[in-house]
Order: structure tokens, then C-alpha cells, then sequence
């Protein structure tokens, strides 16, 4: 029988809110952890705060610890919190009849002590509910990517890049990369799978928030590399432009050398001169047909 059952889907679904009506007053016995989080008129994030599971219940006498703080000019990530409080509530949780582990899936994988009592938790028998930040699925393809080609997989984090500020540290970055979204939402086909569907357009990540995070997370001359299509150029210059990513390297990607850019390659510096430079093309194809030998080159194909 299956004791454990996560939510997930694009931040903003209701996916806690489900739980917790789910599960009414039977909330006062779970053990586990919930969070909350505090936000501005403008619906910005301000504060989040871990809390024992109970206090979803209405379970009082509970001190909200605040873990991350957004208010001043540089956020405030406190790893104590998950490093003690958070352990204690994942050790604990064996003692009751079932848990809840309100969401899994942020900054707070990165501490290991954490980590290590939450494999444990997710090993036991115990009956567990929760909620799972999106794409994890993708995150696991990607260790276990890293995994077989002997590489360190202990670096991925699965998070919504809308609330950067709550995940990764401004300005520690030499080189952030991104495949985002082509298409604006609504913009034509939508695929009826819905991982597919947020891969294809910007319904979870419009090229404002990708700007924005790229443009925190790049320290002061780190760049940022990203691909699109060349039919949208100017909102990507524009976009970057607005978060202080300045345009520095551009190149198109053709099928062969008569046929028009399917792709464009673009390369951003943080806080760079303006200055473009357009580079040639790199074509797919050969006048063979096949393979051209950059391609052959980069894919280690002889």
C-alpha cells in the first residue's frame, strides 16, 4: 500500500491550501512541518516562516521561525533554522500517526543535516502528505544525468525561479545559463501535457521573471547566457536591458547556410557597455546534408 502522496504543480495552485482543508482538525495530530509565508500589498513575497505541521490544525503556542527575510536590501537565509528546528521536526515526526512535509524542494536541500533526516523520513513507513516544489521530475533526470557521466549531483535544486531571492544569494554567480519558454502564453499551440506546456510557453516563466532572476543571481560582470527565437530579440534585449544585462554576444543557429535563423544564442554581460557583437552563424548541416563539422565538433562525433 502507498503511504506517501506529494503535490505538485506551478507555485500558486493551492496545492497547501488542498491539504489543509483535506485534512481539517486531524492536522492537530500530524507531525512534520508546514511553512508559511508573508507577503506585501502587492502580493511580494516578505517573509517564510517554518512551523510545526500541528499549527496548520490550529494547534497554538508555536514560534514561527523565519528563514528567510526579504524586507531589507540583501535577503537574509537562515540555515539554522532547517539545520536545528527543521531536523527536530523531521526526527520527531516518527512519534505520530502520519506527517506532513509543506514543501520540500527549496534552498533547504542544500544543508545537509536536513537532508539526512528528511531521506530518512521519506524511507520510513510512516504515512507521509506534502508538497513538492515543480519539476522535480526534471531535477531527477538531471542527477541521474550527472550521476552516470560520473559527475557531483549534490548541486541541483529544484525551485521556482520566480522567488530567486528566497532560493540563492544575490551576485554569486560567474555564469547563470537558461532554455526558457519560446512562446508568450497563448500564443498559439498549447501542449495538453502540462510539464510540456510550461517547457513550451510562459505561463510559470515570462521572460520579465527570467531577466530578473538572471539579473540577481549574475555577480557584477557575470554573464548570462540564454537561447530563444530570433523573432523575439527585441523583447529579449529590452528584458535584459531592464534587470542590467547588457547584450554583448549574438549568434544566430541556421539548418544549413540558405535556410533562416531557427534559433538565436545570446550572450549578457552584468552591468556590461553596450556593444553588440553578431557572430556567424552555426549551421547544422553541411552542403552533404549532414552533420556540419561544428556540430560533429561539439557533440564529439569525430
Amino acid at each position: 500500500m502507498q503511504k506517501h502522496l506529494f503535490l505538485t504543480s506551478p507555485s500558486g495552485c493551492g496545492k497547501s491550501e488542498a491539504i489543509r482543508r483535506a485534512l481539517g482538525p486531524s492536522l492537530l495530530g500530524a507531525g512534520g512541518f508546514v511553512t508559511a509565508h508573508e507577503r506585501d500589498r502587492d502580493g511580494k513575497l516578505q517573509r517564510s516562516l517554518l512551523l510545526p505541521a500541528a499549527s496548520a490544525g490550529g494547534a497554538e503556542g508555536f514560534e514561527a521561525l523565519p528563514y528567510l527575510d526579504l524586507r531589507g536590501t540583501a535577503p537574509l537565509h537562515d540555515n539554522e533554522v532547517f539545520r536545528g528546528e527543521g531536523v527536530r521536526l523531521l526526527l520527531e515526526a516518527a512519534w505520530y500517526p502520519f506527517s506532513v512535509l509543506d514543501a520540500i524542494g527549496g534552498f533547504e536541500l542544500l544543508i545537509p543535516q536536513f537532508r539526512a533526516a528528511l531521506a530518512d523520513t521519506l524511507s520510513s513507513e510512516q504515512p507521509l502528505l506534502g508538497v513538492l516544489m515543480q519539476q522535480n521530475e526534471a531535477a531527477a533526470l538531471c542527477r541521474r544525468n550527472l550521476e552516470e557521466n560520473g559527475l557531483d549531483a549534490g548541486g541541483i535544486l529544484c525551485g521556482d525561479l520566480r522567488e530567486h531571492r528566497a532560493l540563492l544569494k544575490a551576485g554569486a554567480y560567474d555564469l547563470v545559463v537558461s532554455n526558457p519558454p519560446y512562446f508568450a502564453e497563448g500564443s498559439g499551440y498549447a501542449a495538453p501535457d502540462p510539464a510540456r506546456a510550461a517547457a513550451r510557453d510562459e505561463r510559470t516563466c515570462s521572460l520579465d521573471a527570467l531577466c530578473a532572476a538572471a539579473g540577481y543571481l549574475c555577480r557584477w560582470g557575470g554573464a548570462f547566457a540564454l537561447v530563444h527565437r530570433p523573432e523575439r530579440l527585441a523583447e529579449v534585449f529590452a528584458a535584459l536591458q531592464k534587470y542590467g544585462l547588457e547584450p554583448k554576444h549574438l549568434r544566430f543557429v541556421q539548418y544549413n547556410a540558405e535556410r533562416a535563423p531557427s534559433l538565436a544564442l545570446i550572450e549578457a554581460r552584468r552591468g556590461g557597455k553596450p556593444g553588440l557583437t553578431v557572430c556567424a552563424p552555426l549551421l547544422l548541416t553541411g552542403p552533404d546534408g549532414g552533420d556540419s563539422e561544428e556540430i560533429r565538433e561539439i557533440y564529439h562525433m569525430g
